[in-house]
Parts: C-alpha cells; structure tokens; sequence
C-alpha cells in the first residue's frame, strides 16, 4: 500500500511561534494555529464560522525560522505538511491533537501578515548559517 499523507493550506497563528533546540537532535519550532471556514447561512443569510485548532510544527532550521519571522496573528501558507494525530488518556477521558508537522518536503510562506507584526522585535538571526529545507 502506498504511503501519502499531504496538507495544504492557510492557518492564522494564534500565538509567537517557540523554539525549543532539546527536542529531538534537530530542535522543534510550534504554535498554535487556526484553521477557519466562513459561510453564508442560506436561511438566515448570516454569516458563519467554524474554526478547527491545530499545532504547528517545523523540524530543524525549518523551525528557527518560523520562530525568527513570523508572530501572532500572521497567516501562513503550509505546503506539503504532514497531518499528524496524537491521542492520549487523561482522567479516564481519551483526549485527541492534531499537529500539521513540516518536515523535509514541507513548505511555510507568508500569507499575510498580522497586526502584531509590526510591533515583533526585528533583528538579525542568531545563527547566520541557517539552511532552510526548501
């Protein structure tokens, strides 16, 4: 059985992206994002919204760079993501989260920026060799 698993499209960061260089050999970039669906109710004509939360997560220099240059409020476009699905049990209730991972093949550009952005520090990377995967 072939293998494909591939998620592509737009999220809004609901915080500053964090990097934490201990996890895994690589270091870890995440945040929260939103993933949101507007619609026209056809009966009442009001608009509508479903928002579905997700993490985001980028692997290596992939990561340092999301969390370098992008803030709260940003919307990104994620190319070639891969859906990931973790579950666990807490207090006898089975809990679920679902993570977009950017990997190797992944892909992470700005959409729009967000208001906060111009209030983010702007300054020079602290690591002048970084390589992104794409």
């Amino acid at each position: 059985m072939a293998y494909f698993n591939q998620w592509n499209g737009v999220l809004r960061l609901g915080r500053d992206p964090e990097f934490n260089e201990n996890v895994g050999s690589s270091g870890l970039g995440a945040v929260s994002a939103v993933i949101s669906k507007k619609w026209k109710d056809k009966q009442s004509g009001e608009w509508k919204e479903n928002a579905s939360w997700v993490m985001l997560k980028a692997w290596g220099n992939a990561g340092k760079w999301l969390a370098r240059d992008y803030c709260k409020g940003d919307e990104v476009l994620v190319s070639g993501g891969e859906l990931d699905v973790e579950e666990w049990e807490k207090d006898g209730a089975r809990q679920r989260a679902v993570s977009i991972v950017i990997g190797l093949q992944g892909k992470v550009s700005m959409f729009k920026k967000g208001k906060h952005h111009d209030s983010a520090p702007q300054g020079e990377p602290q690591d002048e060799d970084i390589e992104l995967p794409f």
